[in-house]
């Protein structure tokens, strides 16, 4: 008898932890490993472009920027120009997947690649603006 109802008592208790396991650990563990997943992506994604714009305008600035400047013809035409070069610059050097996740979650690849150089541009000025004090 006493057996009998200690065996129920394993039993029970078994399939409350598995019914517990299955219903709510593995869901939530499978959110964590997808929202991780995911984070990785971005991440790699905000990199790449970031590392890739970086490389462009350090380049465009150093060749085209500098020549314009030298002949006293920087100004807005030119700096369009040099923009469009630099965007054409950074999507012809993303890697293919950043590419394909900035597709697959509908993101205007050309604005984003504008706002982030026009950031990094700016973020320059201030690091410039910021060692001349």
């Amino acid at each position: 008898m006493t057996s009998t109802i200690i065996n129920y008592l394993i039993w029970l208790v078994f399939t409350l932890l598995t019914t517990i396991i299955t219903t709510i650990l593995i869901p939530l563990l499978s959110k964590w490993i997808i929202s991780k997943t995911q984070n990785e992506q971005l991440k790699a994604v905000i990199a790449d472009i970031t590392e890739t714009v970086r490389t462009s305008v350090n380049y465009l600035e150093q060749t085209s920027v500098a020549k314009y400047k030298s002949d006293g013809n920087w100004d807005i035409k030119s700096q369009r120009e040099v923009l469009n070069i630099a965007v054409n610059e950074v999507m012809n050097n993303l890697l293919d997947t950043t590419k394909k996740t900035i597709k697959d979650n509908n993101i205007n690849i050309y604005d984003l690649i504008v706002r982030h150089i026009e950031s990094y541009i700016r973020s320059n000025k201030n690091l410039k603006y910021d060692k001349s004090l």
